[in-house]
């Protein structure tokens, strides 16, 4: 009896295991294509990850083989410097010194500006006392330019100024004598270790220079373009400052003017050939 019993519910047992089978083997028939779906859509995500990352790393490579190349450019860029430091620097300081000289020269007439002026006096006021040498300046100023412009137009004024600045720079006889435009149609001339005669009889040479060369101006009662010209000098044992000897020259320009134009005026009051 207890032989038959243990048969009967292994026989049972069999049975429902059969029956789980026949559900299990019945559901993966009822859902096998969703899940073979599903294994297909894995497997291309798959592959699709695959290939950015494959397409990262070329990009990565493409990034590293630039930056290699120029590592290799700036390795051969330092082997230079180094080779050539010295070369290098010089064609720069002269770079640099083109520059800095065009910052001092007048764009128009091509002599000295303002900024060159002031630098200039200074340091030739400081090498003339320190040698215990005279030092003049020369102002000079073209003679009724508004009614020039007026009558000839700009451009002609142009063109007188830059005639009266090769006038200026071809009285400078010597390396240390220097011609600049103070402003406008107003020039200057600093003449080292030059005394106060000297520099009147080159202030007379200026203005005959300026007369002969003939340039019209129907608006002066001169005929021609002339200068009014003011000196100042700075003598060996005078404590004058830059600003003061300016101003100096400055009043006597302004006195040539008052007295008639086309002239010259310093401290002994010399005056050009066609005053009144």
């Amino acid at each position: 009896m207890r032989e038959d019993a243990d048969q009967h519910r292994q026989f049972s047992q069999m049975l429902q295991t059969m029956r789980d089978l026949e559900i299990e083997l019945t559901t993966a028939i009822e859902h096998g294509d969703a899940i073979e779906q599903q294994l297909v859509e894995l497997n291309e995500q798959l592959r699709h990850e695959i290939r950015q990352r494959e397409e990262v790393e070329r990009q990565l490579h493409a990034v590293l083989d630039i930056v290699n190349q120029q590592k290799s450019d700036l390795e051969i860029l330092v082997e230079s410097l180094a080779e050539h430091g010295d070369e290098v620097d010089q064609r720069w300081m002269a770079r640099y010194d083109d520059i800095e000289q065009l910052t001092r020269q007048d764009g128009l007439t091509r002599i000295g500006n303002r900024r060159d002026f002031d630098e200039y006096l200074a340091q030739t006021i400081a090498l003339c006392r320190r040698e215990g040498k005279p030092l003049s300046l020369i102002f000079c100023d073209i003679d009724f330019f508004k009614r020039y412009n007026d009558r000839y137009g700009h451009w002609e004024g142009d063109a007188a100024l830059v005639k009266v600045a090769q006038a200026l720079k071809d009285i400078c006889q010597r390396p240390c004598d220097k011609a600049m435009r103070y402003g406008g149609e107003e020039f200057a001339v600093i003449l080292p270790y030059t005394d106060l005669p000297g520099a009147e009889k080159i202030a007379l040479a200026l203005q005959q220079n300026i007369m002969a060369k003939n340039i019209p101006h129907a608006a002066s009662p001169f005929g021609v373009v002339t200068l009014s010209i003011g000196i100042a000098t700075l003598a060996a044992h005078h404590g004058l400052s830059a600003q003061q000897l300016v101003e100096q020259a400055d009043d006597h320009l302004y006195a040539a003017k008052n007295q008639g134009r086309n002239r010259v005026m310093s401290d002994t009051r010399v005056e050009g050939a066609h005053h009144e």
